[in-house]
Parts: structure tokens; C-alpha cells; sequence
């Protein structure tokens, strides 16, 4: 059994997007990563560090990852050891009033969180952004991440792939349905990743959409084929219309934006991301088993 298979299991942001109502899986809304079940504040200060990150921790599935929006998370997945791939709309600015605007947030204000239990064992910053520009309809909802450093050699990346037509996906992320909760003072997310897997509804020059659950902070987590084990999006929402048309619940559907739809910020990030003669180091590719 894939050991994708055990993993266990934040405020929707509504848009009006082409005339449809959608609602973002979202990134949630918590004031802190840090898992009430810590036991002293010295670990959480020691695996969050933003120091220096060892190998000999990662996991099969680490490739899917929390990105730090600093209110809140959404999930991220590694492509490359210094590169993660989110949705756009979880790393730009929002106005007072969390109106979406298309301004990037500093990549300060970033960083990623690696693990997939409640408490990360290891943290990276984020030292560059570089945004996939949208559709006319709005749609290539996808941003390329830098880290300030590679991720240990034992992390495992996902490959990059085309959407095909039919055959099974999965959708894994970091989202929620528990609401944060405050112990001790802090106030923490009690949520760990998590995999769902359906077949595909349709296909877009921008999207793919599956039949599998989402839940709020699942965006820019991973849509992937079974089959051919590839990453081919990143969650972008759950389809508030399909409520209406097919009787189903919100993250039913998820719509995923295709990452072969962004290939100039993709490569760009790429690009940064190696010194100039650098050779590409192989590394081991994560798979996702049904």
C-alpha cells in the first residue's frame, strides 16, 4: 500500500470569475502552524527552524508541502530542489477587505514548510516569486516559488506532465475542515496532508477538472495522474457551480490550473534556481500509487 494512501486527514474566498461564482479551496486563515500537540516551545523552536535543514527526515510523500502566506497556508509541491509550484491566487496581496488584487507578496512575507504532520521538520524561505499571468478568463491560477536553499537530497520532486483525458488522478493537500484552535495561548492548525483520488470531468486549454474532494487550504496542492505519475496542476478551487448543477457538496469538484500552461514561469524559476554551468543533480521522483 502506498504509503501516499495512510496519510491522514481554512475561510473560503469567494470571487465572481466569467460571470460563475466559484469558490477558492482557499488558503486557510490560521495565526500559526505550530500543532497543539507540542510539548514544549523548545521543539517547535527546533523543527521549525528557518535555519539550516538536514537530510534523513523526508518522507514519500514530502513533495506536497504547506507554503506560509504569513496569515495563513495553502500547500505547495516540489519540482525541483529550490522550486515549488502553488496557486497564484494564495501568494498575491489582498486589500483590507480580502478583495483579491494581482500584486505578489514579497517573498519575505513566504516560506515553506516541509512534512507532512501537524508540526514541520524542517522550514525554507521563499527568496523569489515569479507568477504565471492569467488568462482572459482568469484562469492559470499558478505561481513558481524560490527557496532560499535546496531542499535535502532525500526530499523527494514531482515530475512535470499534460492532463490526459480520462484515467484516475489525485488531489493531495494540506486543507482543513477543523477550525484553527487556541491552547496554551497559541493558536494553532490541527491538520496534517491528506489524498483523494476520482476520475477527470473535463479538460481545458487552462484546466483540468477531477471528481475528487478539496477542502479549504488545499490550493496550489497537487493534481496528479495515477498513471503516469506526473504533476499536471495545481488545486486551484472547488466549483461552486457544480453545487447547483450536479447536486454534489463544495470541493467535490476540483479544478486544477495545468502547470503546462505556465511554462514561462516555471522556467523561470528553474532558471534562478541553478547557478549558471550548474549540472542538474538527479534526484528521486515522488509517485502517488491508487
Amino acid at each position: 500500500m502506498s504509503p501516499l494512501r495512510s496519510l491522514g486527514p481554512s475561510t473560503v474566498a469567494k470571487i465572481l470569475t466569467a460571470g460563475s461564482l466559484l469558490a477558492l479551496t482557499g488558503c486557510a486563515y490560521p495565526f500559526s502552524a505550530l500543532s497543539p500537540f507540542s510539548r514544549t516551545n523548545a521543539r517547535v523552536l527546533e523543527e521549525t527552524s528557518l535555519g539550516g535543514v538536514s537530510a534523513g527526515n523526508a518522507r514519500p510523500g514530502d513533495a506536497v508541502v504547506r507554503v506560509w502566506i504569513g496569515r495563513g497556508t495553502c500547500s505547495g509541491v516540489l519540482v525541483a530542489p529550490r522550486v515549488v509550484l502553488t496557486a497564484r491566487h494564495c501568494i498575491t496581496e489582498t486589500t483590507a477587505s480580502r478583495e483579491a488584487t494581482s500584486r505578489p507578496k514579497v517573498p519575505g512575507a513566504l516560506h515553506v514548510e516541509l512534512g507532512g504532520d501537524y508540526l514541520p521538520w524542517g522550514r525554507v524561505a521563499v527568496t523569489g516569486v515569479h507568477v504565471c499571468e492569467a488568462s482572459p478568463n482568469e484562469e492559470r491560477d499558478l505561481a513558481a516559488l524560490l527557496l532560499d536553499r535546496p531542499v535535502p537530497p532525500d526530499v523527494p520532486l514531482l515530475a512535470l506532465g499534460s492532463p490526459r483525458d480520462d484515467g484516475r488522478y489525485a488531489v493531495l493537500g494540506f486543507g482543513s475542515d477543523v477550525w484553527p484552535k487556541t491552547v496554551g495561548g497559541i493558536t494553532a492548525e490541527a491538520k496534517r496532508r491528506h489524498v483523494t483520488r476520482g476520475s477527470v470531468k473535463s479538460t481545458s486549454p487552462d484546466t483540468v477538472t477531477v471528481h475528487a474532494a478539496t477542502l479549504h487550504g488545499d490550493s496550489g496542492g497537487a493534481v496528479v495522474d495515477l498513471e503516469t505519475r506526473a504533476l499536471v496542476a495545481v488545486v486551484s478551487r472547488g466549483d461552486y457551480a457544480e453545487r447547483a448543477m450536479d447536486n454534489v457538496r463544495y470541493g467535490d469538484i476540483t479544478v486544477g490550473a495545468r502547470v503546462d500552461r505556465c511554462e514561462h514561469a516555471v522556467r523561470a524559476a528553474l532558471v534562478a534556481a541553478e547557478p549558471a554551468g550548474a549540472a542538474s543533480r538527479a534526484r528521486r521522483v515522488a509517485t502517488v500509487r491508487d
